[in-house]
């Protein structure tokens, strides 16, 4: 998987669609983040209909009654402070 992600990331450099950029957070620690382009943002705008931009399924249905954090119900004895 990741020597796929790698040729992909690679092709979409080369393409000069998404660039690297180092990015400093509240910690001062710089980490590289992908961005896309210019020439990248242009090319998603045209082929907006190519792309799956849809939420899958069971994320629009809702949660699922069997989830621990969902099916529990929360009171005032279980917060800590």
């Amino acid at each position: 998987m990741r020597s796929a992600t790698n040729l992909a990331v690679t092709g979409l450099i080369r393409k000069k669609l998404v660039e690297l950029r180092s990015v400093e957070f509240s910690n001062d620690y710089p980490q590289d983040r992908f961005f896309a382009t210019e020439r990248g943002e242009d090319w998603l705008i045209a082929n907006q209909q190519k792309l799956n931009l849809r939420l899958p399924t069971a994320a629009v249905s809702g949660p699922d009654p069997n989830d621990y954090a969902h099916s529990t119900e929360i009171t005032d004895d279980d917060i800590p402070f």
